[in-house]
């Protein structure tokens, strides 16, 4: 069940406690203050606020959430949604004041709902913008910061204070948003709490991990964001030794700007055995995986992952692609639209649907995705591509959406304003190779990620095995000392 949001229309909200929720925009305000909810633990406030007092069971969420018919994703879905919804709400499972467990049935909200409705005031809203690693763009893979202290024992005066408590607590809630303008809010909310405790390496590691993010980014030129990234992981190693986040910056920074593979290797590996049970060490590593080309043991860690986090978009989204690498097309295409029901509409994940869809002989249903992914690059273009007058097979017709998509986004590519790896896997999905060939070039001398990722890629399996194909080295080499 998906719910379609427009904009500037009247919304209804429920308040219950201390919060409203916006039944419009599926968004949880606090007075004045909107909180930060994905979009599932949002749906389940919703379904709750509107059968309140009644419980719901598990049974029914997973009809009205998880519509396609995962069942073992489902169960790790529905904790970690309850779970990521009472901590919006500052409740808990052992004395809740929101949501109760009805065991064996369900879940029931506790207060009272009150439905009023109004014309919303005018607040900027903020989409987030996923960076994903795989296969043409850099990915941001979610996970919580907000118990990053729950190993420490002894807090110094400076950590006791509410003033960087409050600046932590920002930086990690908009850290969680991902797109770059909230992410521009983490670094400047971390900078806060530096001013209070110039000593923090949480501080100073979730700061690291916001700016590699950003690089690239208006006001974080690459190199120079990269290189002050660094400086703060090499703090927290003299300081603590290698930890989590110094792990996981460093090893971002030799995979997607020095392509120094075997060392961000070794640091996505020390990132998991410091995190085993953060989700972003386990997504991550499965990228310096897939790059090295062990398809199997990609999938298995992107596995991990979405058990640790089901509700991280990026997360789920890469999992649909390393499934699809290493030929679980069944199951990737289960992952694609279990990342769909988090974000309906994601081109990204759309994408990874396609290839998995072909291998599975489902030609026409690859076909549709692609005219609604043609759709969402230009609003003008047709929903079917133009054949009148021709007899097409269902190949033909899906590579004829190919050569729509590569045609609406090359004036954007030679602009730069199109990523060139995804660019050249449409021009190879219309059986254009020259210039299929033409943009893995100049992506790879570039240093575009998605060149990392092409031996790989399945959209280029037929590219790979022609003549023009074998003509291309993408071997993946050290950029800089």
């Amino acid at each position: 069940m998906y719910v379609k949001m427009g904009n500037n229309q009247t919304s209804t909200f429920l308040r219950f406690g201390a919060y409203s929720f916006d039944t419009h925009r599926l968004e949880l305000w606090k007075k004045t203050e909107r909180i930060p909810l994905k979009t599932q633990p949002a749906r389940l406030l919703h379904l709750l606020l509107e059968s309140a007092p009644e419980t719901l069971s598990r049974q029914t969420l997973q009809e009205e959430i998880w519509n396609n018919g995962t069942t073992v994703e489902f169960d790790h879905g529905l904790n970690a949604c309850v779970n990521q919804l009472r901590t919006a709400l500052g409740d808990s499972a052992s004395t809740p004041h929101y949501i109760a467990t009805v065991p064996k049935r369900g879940y029931r909200l506790l207060p009272e709902v009150e439905r009023v409705t109004h014309v919303p005031k005018s607040v900027g809203r903020k989409f987030a913008v996923g960076v994903f690693v795989m296969f043409g763009v850099v990915c941001l893979g979610g996970w919580s910061f907000l118990n990053a202290n729950k190993n420490q024992t002894h807090l110094s005066i400076q950590e006791t204070s509410p003033a960087y408590f409050e600046a932590m607590v920002k930086a990690r809630r908009a850290f969680q948003e991902s797109d770059p303008d909230s992410l521009i809010v983490s670094v400047e909310a971390y900078d806060q709490a530096l001013s209070v405790f110039p000593g923090s390496n949480e501080a100073k590691g979730g700061k690291a991990l916001a700016m590699v993010v950003l690089a690239g980014n208006k006001g974080f030129p690459v190199e120079q964001t990269y290189k002050n990234a660094l400086i703060l992981a090499e703090e927290i190693r003299q300081s603590d030794g290698p930890t989590t986040r110094s792990e996981l910056v460093r090893g971002f920074v030799f995979l997607y700007h020095d392509w120094d593979v075997p060392a961000a290797r070794k640091a996505f590996d020390l990132a998991v055995a410091l995190g085993p049970d953060e989700a972003i060490t386990h997504a991550w590593r499965a990228a310096v995986l897939a790059v090295q080309g062990e398809r199997q043991a990609a999938a298995k860690e992107s596995d991990i992952a979405v058990k640790l986090d089901p509700l991280s978009m990026a997360i789920a989204a890469d999992r649909c692609w390393y499934l699809g690498a290493a030929g679980r097309y069944e199951e990737a295409v289960t992952a694609c639209q279990w990342a769909l029901d988090i974000e309906p509409d994601h081109s990204y994940t759309l994408m990874g649907l396609v290839p998995s869809l072909e291998k599975l002989g489902r030609v026409e249903d690859a076909r549709k995705v692609l005219s609604h992914i043609a759709s969402g690059v230009d609003k003008t273009a047709s929903q079917d591509t133009d054949v009148s007058g021709q007899t097409l097979s269902q190949s033909e017709k899906l590579r004829a959406e190919y050569c729509k998509i590569a045609d609406l986004l090359t004036p954007g590519a030679q602009q730069g304003k199109v990523a060139l790896v995804p660019m050249a896997a449409f021009e190879a999905g219309c059986h254009r190779y020259e210039r299929a060939l033409g943009f893995l070039k100049q992506a790879k001398s570039g240093g575009e990620s998605g060149a990392l990722f092409y031996m790989i890629d399945p959209r280029f399996d037929q590219f790979r095995a022609s003549d023009i194909g074998k003509q291309l080295d993408m071997t993946i080499a050290k950029r800089h000392s």
